[in-house]
């Protein structure tokens, strides 16, 4: 259970027959505990040791504010207060004018995210997501003399234990955690030269290993999509299987627009294109093109939605996202008997660049294999056959 507490909206938590915790959902690690009599108190839980958790109250809410709260609590995950030695009131903080002026880790990553060589747009986003929790949870502290591994260890142990995201229930912590520690170990090499930092204390630190999702749509998923595609009076449906159809690329979307089309070629181009991690070209089937014509405008937000309903319409549920189009396309390509390593490249895998590199394809033959593969995913849809092309009128 959480909430978002402000003033003294804790009193609203009423008692139950058993004593109950509710989380503070802009602290991690603050918790409101509740009696069966109806007193309200501040717990914190932080890790004494890796992989280790504790709980102790250590004030009543009536004698303490939130934000003294808060503070105290980041306190104890940072490792500077131990609550079994210590208390919030026998914390005293000294006066501003005795506090020399030095720099903290808020204005050190606000620095490093505007010098920062990000290689795309799609990067410097993740990065400033990444830097709200690291700045959450270390802004306050001074860069010198640095934190130290057994605190970063505590602040990603933290995140493993943060409820799932409500927009995104099936986004692995283990990503997001992993994700934080890449960011905040690029910013202490980056920072070594220019503020002095000292040791990474990220470098003994492991990433966790996160299993790559293997599902796929089978027949009679893509069955239902289509049905489901058919059912919708949403104009932005036909926006959803263009992913689908173009090597399961979920970004291609956003990418279309930036991108130039060469009609003999029958493929977008991207080259000197910002934000498209890497994407030279897009080949366009006929069947993609179709889907195209039919968005109103390209809006990446309005599809998703569209998306969603498609999903619940379907009964998908969560067992499959748009990120399982690309594993599709790849196992369709491979039961049509096409060649694995032309499948390769027109998914944008990492294998298909390498083989791009060193066994270049002609554009008309992996052309060819786009449109067999996507004319394939199409009549397994059961979509309707696409119209004619209308006949120039003769002179």
């Amino acid at each position: 259970m959480q909430m978002l507490f402000d003033k003294e909206n804790w009193k609203q938590l009423k008692p139950r027959e058993t004593s109950y915790l509710c989380g503070d959902s802009a602290s991690i690690g603050l918790f409101c505990q509740v009696s069966a009599k109806g007193a309200h108190s501040w717990v914190v839980k932080w890790n004494p040791e890796p992989y280790q958790q504790a709980q102790k109250a250590f004030s009543a809410c009536e004698d303490m504010s939130i934000a003294k709260a808060r503070d105290y609590v980041n306190r104890v995950r940072m490792g500077l207060e131990d609550p079994r030695t210590s208390s919030p009131k026998s914390v005293k903080p000294s006066p501003k004018s005795a506090q020399p002026k030095v720099l903290t880790y808020e204005e050190a990553f606000k620095d490093f995210l505007e010098r920062y060589p990000h290689e795309s747009d799609d990067e410097e986003r993740n990065k400033k997501t990444n830097s709200k929790r690291i700045v959450a949870a270390f802004g306050p502290l001074p860069v010198q003399p640095g934190i130290t591994e057994k605190q970063v260890l505590n602040f990603l142990d933290a995140i493993l234990e943060e409820p799932p995201r409500p927009n995104r229930p099936d986004m692995p912590k283990k990503a997001t955690r992993n994700a934080v520690l890449r960011t905040l170990s690029r910013f202490f090499k980056w920072g070594r030269a220019r503020y002095g930092l000292g040791s990474n204390p990220c470098v003994d630190i492991e990433y966790l290993n996160i299993k790559g999702r293997k599902e796929r749509l089978y027949e009679e998923d893509l069955e239902k999509l289509g049905a489901s595609v058919m059912k919708s009076t949403d104009l932005y449906k036909w926006g959803v299987i263009i992913p689908l159809l173009v090597g399961g690329r979920i970004g291609s979307l956003e990418n279309i627009q930036q991108g130039r089309y060469d009609s003999v070629k029958g493929r977008y181009e991207f080259q000197d294109v910002d934000g498209t991690k890497g994407l030279e070209y897009l080949y366009a089937s006929p069947h993609m093109q179709w889907c195209l014509s039919q968005l109103p405008r390209v809006s990446p937000a309005l599809i998703r939605t569209a998306w969603e309903a498609i999903r619940e319409d379907a009964n998908f549920g969560r067992r499959i996202i748009r990120h399982d189009f690309r594993a599709t396309y790849r196992s369709v390509g491979s039961d049509l008997g096409e060649d694995f390593a032309k499948v390769e490249v027109l998914i944008g895998h990492s294998l298909g660049t390498v083989v791009d590199l060193y066994h270049f394809n002609h554009w008309r033959v992996l052309g060819e294999v786009n449109d067999k593969v996507s004319a394939e995913l199409w009549k397994m849809m059961k979509l309707p056959k696409l119209p004619k092309p209308k006949k120039a009128p003769k002179k």
